[in-house]
């Protein structure tokens, strides 16, 4: 669970979701059904992902 020292600012309790291969994440949601969605600048790409971590879906776009 995500906690933060009010104090200090710590922040404990984080997980890793996803790593990416390539690209830098800009933005993201979560969608009615709990999936995650996420933009990828690079290759210019939207990812949706399964409650679970598994990719569910890969839209291209025609930007970088």
């Amino acid at each position: 669970m995500l906690e933060i020292d009010p104090e200090s600012g710590a922040v404990t309790g984080t997980r890793e979701v996803l790593r990416l291969q390539d690209g830098i994440p800009d933005g993201a949601c979560m969608d009615a059904e709990g999936n995650f969605w996420i933009t990828v600048v690079g290759p210019g790409k939207v990812l949706r992902f399964s409650a679970a971590g598994r990719i569910l879906e890969t839209r291209s776009l025609p930007v970088t």
